[in-house]
């Protein structure tokens, strides 16, 4: 949880493209490159056969909460902190504005597995921009068209200028992998997942 990794490279790397811009600016233009670089890498997740092997760790938790943002896989977490820790050294911000982005990402990422229902009427006026948890439960959905949607974390911009926007919907979603669900409460299976044929 605590993003050691990319303050560890904004104090290596020091000022870069980010070097004398103002705070907020700096604050706001890392906090979106960061989402749209994490946006792809979950797309790549879904795509490629060995990052799914990785990733379906995630979406084998069938119920959706606060936990299941911290349901990832190891090699996950690798790939994520080590592009998370790129985009710091390319941009050269300071270990400040890299924690606060950080501390906001990790917010967003609880936020949108909490198993909490928005009004609608304050779900509507939100989601056109933000990410809530009735638009990522549809990502977490059994069916695969809806599994490999909705892939942004804080924004919904990057779904709807790609193609992979969800709408919601009022029933229920059923959360998991359907018959890949076996084993999906143990530990021991789910780190030997991405092994197994």
């Amino acid at each position: 949880m605590v993003p050691a990794s990319s303050i560890a490279a904004a104090l290596w790397s020091g000022p870069g493209l980010l070097a004398g811009w103002h705070v907020a600016l700096a604050f706001t233009a890392l906090l979106l490159v960061r989402s749209f670089t994490t946006y792809w890498l979950h797309r790549l997740f879904h795509v490629w056969k060995w990052l799914w092997r990785i990733h379906k760790v995630h979406h084998a938790d069938t119920v959706i909460d606060c936990t299941t943002a911290l349901r990832n896989h190891p090699f996950e977490a690798l790939a994520t902190t080590a592009l998370a820790a790129a985009t710091v050294v390319l941009l050269g911000p300071t270990p400040v504005i890299v924690a606060a982005v950080e501390a906001v990402l990790l917010v967003a990422n609880f936020w949108q597995h909490a198993a909490i229902r928005l009004p609608d009427g304050l779900a509507r006026r939100t989601e056109w921009l933000l990410i809530t948890p009735r638009l990522h439960i549809l990502h977490h959905a059994r069916t695969r068209p809806d599994h490999d949607s909705n892939f942004g974390d804080i924004v919904s911009l990057w779904d709807r200028m790609f193609g992979t926007f969800n709408p919601p919907r009022t029933e229920t979603v059923a959360a998991g992998l359907c018959d890949e669900d076996a084993g999906a409460h143990s530990l021991p299976h789910q780190l030997a997942s991405p092994f197994r044929t």
